[in-house]
Order: C-alpha cells, then structure tokens, then sequence
C-alpha cells in the first residue's frame, strides 16, 4: 500500500480548508493505470492522503516500475501538484 499525502502549495489560505481532490496515476509510457477518488477508501481529504493498494483499474496488480502522479482538487482554489514514486516488488 502506498500512501500519497496532498500538500497544498498556500497552507495558510488551504488551513481550515480540506477540498476534494483526486490522484490519477500513470505508467512510464503516460498510460493511465489508476484513479483515486473514493472516499473513505481511497481518499482521506481530512487528512489530505491518498491510498494506493498498487493496483490497476482492472484489479490486477501492477509491476515494478516508475509511476506518475497527478493530483487534482476541486472547489473554490483548483490546484494540481505532480510527483513520481517507484514501485520495486
């Protein structure tokens, strides 16, 4: 499992504030291999965390490699953060 944490770019203004947002992540190549948007399972805004079971949207789990991610929040204040992770198996 693997644990992606949303840290706004203005904490101040974001504070008290806790939006929706969502993580899609993708393969090397660009792919998209999955979509976190379901809370509380996938997404815990209240504490700004996305979880990932390293699985794909078809369930199947993914192999080693480098990943994309791109995290979205929606409201008021729209902000889109970016990062890499590798998965080593």
């Amino acid at each position: 499992k693997v644990i992606i944490t949303y840290i706004p770019s203005d904490t101040i203004e974001l504070g008290s504030q806790f939006p929706e947002f969502t993580v899609t992540i993708y393969n090397i190549a660009a792919e998209r291999v999955r979509v976190l948007n379901t809370e509380p399972d996938e997404i815990d805004r209240y504490s700004r965390r996305a979880f990932w079971n390293l699985k794909n949207d078809k369930g199947d789990e993914v192999v080693s490699g480098t990943y994309l991610y791109i995290i979205e929040t929606h409201g008021d204040k729209v902000e889109r953060n970016k990062g890499r992770m590798t998965v080593i198996r």
